[in-house]
């Protein structure tokens, strides 16, 4: 164990602020769970990282994990970006989260049924894209829901958000959905995507070929890569990736960058966790 998950302590923050962190839960009463039959509403937990007693308004920054991620993946992230005057809310995705704990200590583990929707992932791209699709509304809809919640708010970390500065990030699968959110909302300004396909562009099928969103992409994105990604996916033109490009050439800005000698675990905490597992 010592070997898998050494010791290790984050990197001290560079920023002028102190971090706090704060948990919450909410309920979405408009939607009911489709990883249950039990008839519950949709669950989400987030955790908030925010500038220790600063006065004013930040911008407001909604992080989304990858696949049997947890919404404390890239903890590095948000102290750094909290330490510099940015509210960070990271969400846990109910049922797809490895595992995630709400505000009464009831513990849900990820679904049987989704890592064998993840399983059977193969050549066949139609039956990928139902996949994706259904992935990407649950999880563009969990994020959607927080930022209104979040702007609802009264007291506490919501009085520090500046409604008029709202972005999104995420990673891998996360970064799919925080890609989708421009799409459904007029408040997003810009969109972070760590080395994920940007699913929620994918309209279709013809050909044997994913068709793309044809309208421009709506607002800046920044898409940051593994080398392996970047060089296996991008530069090679695989075809799960078309819509990245797409999207790239058509925002009113974007940028790419890939860090070489990365892995795709490379963009979260896991090498301070467990290097050889990154690796």
């Amino acid at each position: 164990l010592a070997v898998i998950f050494p010791q290790y302590a984050l990197s001290a923050v560079t920023g002028p602020y102190a971090v706090s962190t704060w948990d919450a839960t909410y309920v979405d009463e408009a939607r009911v769970e489709t990883y249950s039959d039990t008839g519950e509403h949709r669950e989400v937990n987030v955790t908030f990282w925010y500038p220790e007693g600063a006065e004013g308004q930040f911008p407001l920054i909604v992080f989304s994990h990858g696949f049997c991620g947890i919404r404390s993946s890239n903890t590095s992230t948000f102290r750094e970006l909290a330490s510099h005057g940015y509210v960070v809310c990271s969400v846990d995705h109910h049922y797809q989260s490895l595992v995630t704990t709400n505000d009464k200590g009831k513990r849900t583990f990820i679904d049987r049924g989704y890592l064998a929707e993840y399983a059977s992932l193969g050549d066949d791209l139609a039956e990928n894209l139902k996949t994706f699709q259904k992935w990407m509304s649950i999880r563009v809809a969990d994020m959607s829901f927080v930022i209104d919640t979040v702007l609802a708010g009264k007291g506490g970390v919501y009085d520090l958000v500046d409604p008029q500065r709202i972005g999104a990030f995420g990673h891998s699968l996360g970064g799919a959905a925080a890609a989708g959110l421009p799409r459904i909302r007029e408040d997003i300004g810009a969109v972070v995507n760590l080395d994920g396909p940007l699913m929620c562009e994918l309209t279709g099928m013809d050909g044997g070929r994913f068709t793309v969103n044809p309208q421009p992409y709506p607002a800046p994105i920044l898409q940051l890569y593994s080398e392996f990604l970047y060089v296996n996916g991008i530069e090679a033109g695989d075809p799960e990736y078309v819509e990245n490009r797409q999207a790239a050439a058509t925002a009113p800005a974007s940028f790419e960058v890939y860090f070489k000698g990365s892995q795709h675990s490379s963009l979260t905490d896991l090498p301070l966790y467990s290097p050889l597992l990154a690796r």
